[in-house]
């Protein structure tokens, strides 16, 4: 190999780059906005550069063994590994969310606060996540399913929103939440609209 030619190792980081197709192909990646699919396509293209470096760089008989596998296939862009399991996951935690009291306490308390409070305690963001999270499932969006189910597996964000919001004072001259008027309005309860989004799952 010609020293000197470049600060990385094209030979090490084609075999890297072997290994992390298939990584993506058998177990998928954790990317929060490109599906497995799109970074392997990535991958693939990272192969065949490193391949004609390699072929600068060294005499044919120092090419390594990686040289000769075959070039990735390209795969559909919008391929996931373990889709059914990321399916499965995302499901259970929106149900989890739903059964929630500190989600549903969120919920009754979301119309009182004033919008500092509701930047100060990330109440917003909350709310948004599950109904983000449901509109995933409805529209099969694996890649957003994976990313909320994993966020979730490191924090526990709405137990942590709920103690924030338990802290806060209500607005003075509170009279009758917008929650309240709403849940009038239509004759129903948010209970019975979750109760309902459990059973259509």
């Amino acid at each position: 190999m010609k020293k000197d030619m470049y600060s990385w190792n094209p030979i090490e980081e084609l075999k890297k780059s072997y290994e992390q197709w298939q990584k993506l192909y058998s177990q998928g990646g954790c990317d929060p906005n490109w599906s497995d699919g799109q970074n392997m396509n990535l991958v693939r293209n990272h192969i065949i550069f490193r391949k004609r470096e390699i072929e600068k760089c060294c005499e044919p008989e120092e090419y390594p063994a990686e040289y000769f596998f075959e070039i990735p296939p390209e795969v559909p862009s919008d391929y996931m590994a373990k889709a059914e399991e990321i399916r499965r996951d995302a499901k259970l935690l929106l149900n989890h969310h739903l059964q929630d009291e500190d989600y549903h306490y969120l919920r009754s308390r979301a119309y009182e606060l004033t919008e500092k409070q509701k930047d100060s305690s990330g109440i917003n963001y909350i709310l948004a996540s599950v109904l983000g999270l449901k509109t995933a499932i409805e529209n099969d969006d694996l890649v957003s399913m994976r990313r909320v189910v994993n966020s979730a597996r490191s924090y526990n964000l709405i137990t942590e929103c709920a103690k924030r919001v338990r802290e806060l004072a209500l607005p003075e001259n509170v009279q009758m939440t917008l929650f309240s008027y709403l849940e009038q309005e239509d004759g129903g309860s948010l209970e019975e609209e979750d109760g309902q989004m459990i059973q259509s799952m």
